[in-house]
């Protein structure tokens, strides 16, 4: 009993102690499934030097995916506050607020005979105005932090690139440690790992490239269309389209 209550304390000691790098291990887990064939390039580089191969795979993708995402969600941050205004520019007057008076006043023909379900006063625009103000006062409120949380951003990006360096030098060992503990024969084992990393790649990597190309066709649809700050629309159609990975 007392072997068990101290197994029990350490292993909560080990989870306090390992949560505050979870989700930075968990994502470069993720990306280090889906880059492992750029870690084998390296490897065949550098002429099977792992810790050297690794360092490389690891520059190669901080270049690639950690640098320009980091750029393009402090590029939206920043763009924010001006996005939100200029929607509630178009909503306060001009071609749309007219069209939404007009949807309004036919919407409340529509549900007049209703009047049990439906407020006395159904004004659409005054509550989407309403929505974006609180939305515009927090973007106003968050955007400047993005330089004041520079400290936190960077660690983030270092602690990922460090797990992904970890996992590229030691992923074979580690792989070998887990299958270990696996109750199966050695065949079953490798087409184990190897449904398991088709899943991850095939369900991580589809949607982020999907997602991508949605946001990229998106910002552009909403340049030709004349939308003010289509690149920051681009970048939340991107994490609109990512909420089924999260």
């Amino acid at each position: 009993i007392s072997f068990l209550v101290l197994l029990l304390l350490l292993m909560a000691a080990f989870v306090a102690i390992i949560k505050p790098f979870l989700v930075s291990a968990l994502v470069a887990l993720i990306i280090t499934v889906i880059c492992w064939r750029v870690n084998l390039l390296c490897m065949r580089l550098c002429r099977g030097r792992r810790y050297i191969a690794a360092a490389l795979a690891t520059l190669a993708v901080t270049i690639c995916i950690l640098g320009p995402l980091s750029a393009i969600i402090s590029v939206a941050a920043l763009n924010a506050v001006e996005a939100v205004r200029a929607v509630v520019s178009h909503l306060e007057g001009g071609a749309v607020a007219q069209a939404i008076d007009q949807a309004n006043m036919w919407l409340q023909g529509k549900i007049a005979a209703f009047p049990q379900f439906v407020p006395e006063e159904l004004d659409i625009r005054a509550r989407m105005l309403e929505v974006l103000s609180a939305a515009g006062k927090i973007a106003y409120e968050y955007s400047p932090k993005i330089f004041t949380a520079t400290v936190g951003i960077v660690t983030g990006f270092l602690l990922v690139a460090l797990f992904v360096f970890l996992f590229f030098a030691e992923g074979d060992l580690l792989q070998e440690a887990l299958l270990s503990l696996v109750p199966l024969e050695p065949e079953h084992k490798q087409i184990l790992t190897k449904e398991v990393s088709g899943v991850i790649t095939g369900t991580f990597a589809g949607m982020i490239v999907t997602a991508l190309a949605q946001g990229l066709l998106i910002g552009i649809g909403y340049w030709i269309a004349g939308i003010d700050n289509a690149f920051v629309w681009g970048v939340v159609a991107i994490g609109v389209t990512l909420i089924p990975v999260v």
